[in-house]
C-alpha cells in the first residue's frame, strides 16, 4: 500500500515598495530624493456621470407634506425672538406669515419658521379680515384691519407692545403662555 501525500506550497506575494530612493544630479540638489512608486488616486471621477436627482421613494420639496403645530392657529399671538406677533396664515412653503402689527411693535409683515416661535394662549379673531394677499400695499392693508380687532381686546395692545425676555430664575420650559 502506497500513500500519496500532496503538499501545497503557497508563495508569498511580495508587495512592491511604496517609495524608491533616486539619485538626483546637480550642484544644489542634495544627492538623493524619496519618490512614490505609484500615484495617488485622484479625488474626482474620470468620467462625467449624470447624478440621479431623486432617490427611490423621495419626493421633491414642492411635494412635501407641511403640517402645522396644533397650538398655532390663525390669529394666535406668537413669541418670535423678543417680539410678540400675530399669526396670519401658513404659506405654501411651510413658513408662517406673521405681523406685529407695524404700528404697535415695529414688526413688519414677515415669514418665520414654526420652530423659531412659541405659541401663546392669546388670540385675535382674524376671520373677518379679507384676503390680504391680494391687496395692493399689504402691510398697510393688514395693519389697518388688524388694529381695529386689537383695539377691541382691552389689554392685547399692551401685551403685543412689551418685549419678551427671560430673567434669572425663569425657565422657558416651565413657563405657561
Amino acid at each position: 500500500m502506497t500513500l500519496f501525500i500532496f503538499f501545497k506550497i503557497e508563495k508569498k506575494k511580495v508587495k512592491p515598495p511604496a517609495t524608491v530612493t533616486k539619485t538626483v544630479g546637480g550642484d544644489k540638489n542634495g544627492g538623493n530624493r524619496v519618490v512614490k512608486t505609484a500615484k495617488d488616486a485622484p479625488l474626482y471621477p474620470t468620467e462625467d456621470c449624470p447624478r440621479k436627482l431623486l432617490s427611490h421613494g423621495k419626493k421633491p420639496f414642492s411635494q412635501h407634506k407641511r403640517s402645522l403645530r396644533s397650538s398655532i392657529t390663525p390669529g394666535t399671538v406668537l413669541i418670535l425672538l423678543m417680539d410678540r406677533v400675530v399669526f396670519l396664515k401658513q404659506l405654501q412653503t411651510g413658513l408662517l406669515l406673521v405681523t406685529g402689527p407695524l404700528a404697535i411693535n415695529r414688526v413688519p409683515l414677515r415669514r418665520a419658521h414654526q420652530k423659531f416661535v412659541i405659541a401663546t394662549s392669546a388670540k385675535v379673531d382674524i376671520s373677518k379680515i379679507c384676503s390680504y394677499t391680494q391687496a395692493q400695499s399689504r402691510q398697510k392693508y393688514v395693519d389697518s384691519q388688524l388694529l381695529v380687532l386689537i383695539k377691541k381686546e382691552p389689554q392685547l395692545r399692551g401685551y403685543l407692545r412689551t418685549a419678551f425676555f427671560l430673567s434669572t430664575g425663569m425657565y422657558p420650559h416651565k413657563l405657561v403662555f
